[in-house]
């Protein structure tokens, strides 16, 4: 016990997605909102380009910093959801 540290959190094409765009696993996205609320977030923006001149794409990751954390996660992760 208490060996996370780093989660990366990629948004889907919408910005509003959390976890990997499709992501039906059951629990992932429950794990995730209980990452968004103990760990410290750090955003990060990234761009690259595609095998044409005018082909570029961006998106936008957030990485979450659970050092230290890991009874909050705990206690966020036992938590049952409002909705």
């Amino acid at each position: 016990m208490g060996k996370i540290r780093w989660v990366l959190e990629e948004q889907g094409s919408t910005g509003t997605a959390r976890g990997v765009p499709g992501d039906t696993r059951t629990g992932s996205k429950r794990a995730m909102k209980a990452v968004a609320q103990a760990c410290v977030a750090v955003t990060l923006a990234s761009s690259g380009s595609g095998s044409g001149a005018s082909s570029t794409s961006s998106s936008a990751a957030t990485l979450y910093d659970c050092q230290g954390r890991v009874p909050a996660l705990a206690s966020a992760g036992t938590q049952k959801s409002a909705s």
